[in-house]
């Protein structure tokens, strides 16, 4: 679409932030991943999953999470990529295996907008430039003044900015 056809929509309020959640899914666990259509950044049809497949649902702290797209490249060439931070508070057993399981593993990120009215949520990774959990995420006990203790995590893949309101499979 050429930029001189672009409709600016009614902008109304902005809730700025991610929702307290984020999902990830092994790309192995995908029996379909849906790509946005030609000149598209929304996915409004569903992924599906093999038998017992689905995003985990990861909780993650309010207030500490974010969603950036960051640009890279020549002038000229530029290109978007992906990125989510977040904290996932806690120390149980579970998390840490969970973390260990997927710290190599390529995947699909999901993370709910703030607008929680709108449905949509983030896609972070496609099945051709899956998201991975990068260098510099930690686990951190905190202080027992602070009252922090969990890990700090970021996933980043070489997609744009891509918005998701597809059904979301949860794991079982």
């Amino acid at each position: 679409m050429p930029v001189s056809a672009y409709v600016v929509p009614p902008i109304g309020i902005v809730e700025s932030g991610i929702a307290d959640f984020m999902g990830f899914a092994p790309i192995e666990d995908f029996t379909t991943i849906v790509a946005p259509a030609a000149g598209a950044t929304d996915i409004a049809t569903a992924h599906t999953f093999g038998v017992g497949g689905g995003f985990y649902k990861i909780p993650t702290s309010p207030n500490k999470n974010k969603y950036t797209a960051p640009s890279v490249g020549e002038p000229g060439s530029l290109k978007f990529t992906s990125k989510v931070e977040v904290f996932v508070p806690g120390s149980k057993k579970e998390l840490h295996k969970l973390i260990s399981d997927i710290k190599n593993v390529p995947g699909i990120v999901i993370a709910r907008d703030a607008n929680c009215a709108e449905g949509n949520f983030y896609q972070i990774g496609s099945a051709c430039t899956p998201a991975f959990l990068t260098g510099g995420s930690e686990f951190d006990t905190g202080t027992t003044m602070d009252g922090v203790k969990g890990y700090k995590l970021t996933f980043e893949a070489a997609t744009p900015p891509t918005t998701y309101s597809g059904a979301v499979v949860w794991k079982p």
